[in-house]
This record gives structure tokens, sequence and C-alpha cells, in this order.
């Protein structure tokens, strides 16, 4: 609840009480955004890098703008959707039909996301969504997933690493108890400045 919203009729207005909360915008797509404008992601050239930066740092510039403008909270929203993604793109296949690498998947790569299905290094992954961190000031998170325990492996990270932060593991019918099962999603949210990372 809102500072003040408490004491609002229904006929009121809520300009009050709008100044006491964030007022969001989220992104999804990113990636698909590139291949449409340029034919390629972020994950692939840096000329999609560069342009990626732009495309979300004018975002964030208008979020700032508005928040000055309106005295007002306005925020930009790396969006971890699971939802949207799925029906923003059956929309748009019904509308432009299949496009390979925007429409030709059942859902649209969330926020700034390097997309999962592209062949990359977690250090590289993490290296290029981590500038994004600072332009989407509503929050954000990136994460790597790989297959089996990373933590085990020479070159891989291990707990206490900067990245180690939180893990998910999905686990598939028939392995053991207590494995740490194929598909390990490692998440990294970032609170304040992203860490340097070392090179593998």
């Amino acid at each position: 609840m809102w500072i003040d919203s408490d004491k609002l009729d229904w006929d009121d207005e809520v300009r009050e009480v709008l100044k006491h909360g964030t007022l969001s915008v989220g992104f999804i797509g990113l990636a698909e955004t590139l291949k449409v404008l340029i034919g390629e992601h972020h994950g692939e050239s840096e000329r999609a890098r560069v342009l990626g930066l732009e495309i979300i740092g004018h975002m964030r510039a208008r979020m700032d703008e508005e928040s000055k403008k309106r005295n007002l909270n306005f925020s930009l929203l790396a969006t971890p959707a699971e939802g949207p993604p799925g029906r923003f793109v059956k929309i748009d296949k019904e509308k432009y039909g299949v496009i390979e690498g925007v429409t030709d998947r059942e859902y649209y790569t969330n926020s700034f996301h390097v997309p999962v299905y592209y062949p990359i290094s977690a250090y590289d992954k993490i290296a290029i969504e981590a500038p994004y961190h600072a332009l989407t000031n509503a929050g954000h998170i990136s994460y790597i997933e790989m297959d089996g325990d990373p933590t085990g492996e020479p070159g891989r990270l291990r707990a206490g690493d900067p990245l180690h932060e939180g893990e998910g593991h999905r686990l598939r019918l028939g392995e053991p108890p207590g494995g740490p099962g194929p598909g390990v999603r490692l998440l990294r949210h970032h609170r304040g400045p992203v860490p340097r990372l070392r090179a593998p």
C-alpha cells in the first residue's frame, strides 16, 4: 500500500499517492529487436552490443527525463517475464509470420539477456550483459545455465566466486537423491556495481 492511499475515496485523484511509489517500465526481447534491426543480436557482434546499449540507454534516459519532469519515480525494469514473452511472440507470429531469430521460437528473450539457445561461455555472457545492469534501475538479473555441477571442474565457477550467489538445480527423473542434476542455473542478482570478472 502506498502512503496515504488508505485516505482516498473512489472519485479522488491518485496524483499525491503515486509520488510515493515507483512507476516502472519493463522490456523484453532486446535480442530479437537487434535481429530485426541489423540481423544479429548482442551475443553475435560488437556492432549489436553497441546498438543494444544505445537502445536501452535511450529508454533509461527517457525514464529519467519523466522522473525529473513529473517529480515521480519512473524507472526501467529488465523484465524477467515468463508469460508475456510467449504471448507476444504468438501474436507477432500470427501478424508477421515466422522470422528467423525473432518469431521462430515460442518466447522472446527476457530483457537484455543473450538468448539461452546461443552457444556462449558463461564468462562472455555475463560480460556482455554486465553494462545493462547500470541502466535498469528498477531491477535486473543475469543467469547462466550449464549441464552438471559447475563447482568441481577446473576453470569453472566455484563457491565463493563473485558470481556464485545462488543456484537452482533442475532435477530429472531417475537422478540419484542429493545430486546436483543437469541444467544447473547460476543466478547473480546485481545490486550496486557489477563485479569485475576474471577471464577463464
